[in-house]
């Protein structure tokens, strides 16, 4: 899963030959943010996925997502109001 457009995916998916399927944009669709959580989830099913993303684009993915250890969030992700965070003592993470 992408938000890169659908050709360069499936060249990347390609060369490294460890894909089982590629999805990404195509034009019409941009798969970011509540797109991308709404692909997944109709895909999946609601937590029938693990999500790990680098932007505020995809809160509305982790929302749909399995629980999945985070390692040192970012302030903006720790603060964020609609994810509900509970410190991990025994590692010392940070679940969503």
């Amino acid at each position: 899963m992408t938000t890169s457009d659908q050709a360069l995916a499936e060249a990347i998916a390609d060369h490294l030959g460890i894909f089982d399927e590629v999805h990404g944009s195509d034009g019409t669709l941009n798969l970011k943010g509540e797109k991308n959580g709404k692909f997944l989830e109709e895909r999946f099913g609601k937590n029938g996925f693990a999500y790990m993303g680098d932007a505020s684009a995809g809160l509305p993915v982790w929302q749909r997502a399995a629980p999945l250890p985070c390692v040192q969030p970012s302030f903006f992700i720790r603060r964020h109001k609609c994810i509900l965070w509970m410190a991990d003592d025994q590692s010392n993470s940070w679940r969503i």
